[in-house]
């Protein structure tokens, strides 16, 4: 049986995905990056002195931002429980994004300095992992700091019947048996990072879902260019 998507959308498609570069004017780089109905605002900070001497090269901080859990009229509140998997998960979050970032900045450029991001959810619906990664690129790339390369981040699902999804939303993560972040860089068009919930069911899997990925990274990698060129064409006409 074949399972059909929301809004008759193919199995290997991505969602519309839009790059804001520059919506925070008092951040040395920002980025809104969207991509369907999830949503990141990503702020870029630095190169300003570190906490502690790094002779080595600069520190990465990132700061993870979610909305508030206010109570609304007919919402709960989460429980203690889901409070600390949140916390859980957040922390490994920030461990992927950092490790991943600073594969391809240079950071051994600016010794005894920190760079900053903080990345705020606005909305999830899905492949959060993979728009927040790809926020920071881009606010990253609008800040202007030095990188081997520019990444691109895509989620990829194995649902129950064993086929394969792109971009899924949230209640295609929910329903899936694995699922899949992947980081490629534009300029080897290499696999950077992988980051997997749950164990593929063949290698023959993993290989197809990062074949998946890479293409699909080659489409955020144009996208953030028409951007970036966007935005360099607005500076010199002012």
């Amino acid at each position: 049986m074949v399972i059909a998507r929301e809004k008759g959308r193919e199995p290997f498609a991505l969602r519309r995905v839009d790059v804001d570069l520059g919506p925070l004017s008092r951040a040395d780089g920002s980025a809104r990056f969207t991509q369907g109905k999830t949503s990141v605002l990503v702020s870029a900070f630095g190169p300003v002195q570190a906490p502690h001497d790094n002779c080595d090269g600069a520190l990465l901080s990132i700061t993870w931002q979610r909305r508030g859990h206010i109570p609304t009229a007919g919402c709960r509140t989460l429980t203690d429980h889901e409070m600390l998997n949140e916390r859980m998960e957040d922390d490994e979050t920030i461990f992927f994004l950092r490790e991943t970032l600073q594969s391809v900045m240079l950071l051994s450029l600016h010794p005894n300095t920190q760079f900053s991001l903080t990345v705020q959810v606005l909305h999830d619906d899905g492949s959060l992992l993979s728009a927040a990664l790809n926020g920071c690129m881009a606010a990253l790339l609008d800040a202007g700091v030095p990188c081997t390369g520019t990444l691109g981040s895509a989620t990829v699902a194995v649902r129950c019947d064993g086929s394969l999804i792109l971009d899924p939303d949230a209640g295609e993560e929910k329903a899936a048996r694995v699922i899949a972040v992947f980081a490629h860089d534009s300029q080897a068009a290499a696999l950077v990072a992988a980051h997997s919930f749950g164990t593929f069911p063949s290698d023959r899997a993993y290989s197809q879902a990062e074949q998946l990925s890479r293409k699909a990274a080659q489409q955020i990698f144009n996208i953030m260019k028409t951007a970036y060129s966007v935005m360099k064409t607005g500076i010199l006409n002012q």
